[in-house]
C-alpha cells in the first residue's frame, strides 16, 4: 500500500458510541494511521498513559455521564505541554457548543461525518505548524 497523507499519524480517538468508535477506528487504520480508540476519558488515559503523545485528537463533544471531549483534549495538551491539534465532532449545532470548541482552539465537524472532509482536515492539521 502506498503511503497516504495520514500514514503513521498517531490519532487519539474518543467517542462514546461503540459503533461510531469502531467505524472511525477502521477508517483511520484504512488510511494507514495509528488510531488509539476509547469510549471515555479514563479508558483513553489507561490506553495512552502519559508518555504517548498523539499527533491529533478526534473527540466527540458529548460523552456519557455529562463528560465533554474538550476536557480530554485539554488534559492531553496539559500533560504534553503543547497545543495538540484537535477535531471535535458533534450532532449539536448550538452556538454554545460552537463557541466552546472555538475557544478551546479546536476544529468543529458536525455529524454525520463525511470521511473525505475528515481526512482532508486531519491531513491539514498534521501538516500545519
Amino acid at each position: 500500500m502506498p503511503p497516504t497523507s495520514l500514514t503513521g499519524a498517531r490519532i487519539a480517538l474518543i467517542e462514546n458510541d461503540k459503533a461510531a468508535l469502531e467505524a472511525l477506528a477502521r477508517l483511520f487504520h484504512g488510511w494507514d494511521a495509528n488510531a488509539f480508540a476509547a469510549r471515555d476519558h479514563l479508558s483513553l488515559v489507561r490506553l495512552l498513559g502519559t508518555t504517548w503523545c498523539p499527533d491529533v485528537v478526534v473527540a466527540d463533544f458529548h460523552l456519557d455521564g455529562g463528560a465533554c471531549g474538550l476536557d480530554t483534549v485539554e488534559w492531553l495538551r496539559s500533560v504534553h505541554g503543547h497545543d495538540i491539534p484537535a477535531v471535535i465532532t458533534t450532532a449539536d449545532h448550538s452556538s454554545e457548543v460552537e463557541a466552546r470548541v472555538r475557544a478551546a482552539r479546536c476544529e468543529l465537524v458536525h455529524k454525520p461525518l463525511k470521511p473525505a472532509q475528515l481526512r482532508a482536515l486531519l491531513a491539514h492539521l498534521l501538516t500545519r505548524g
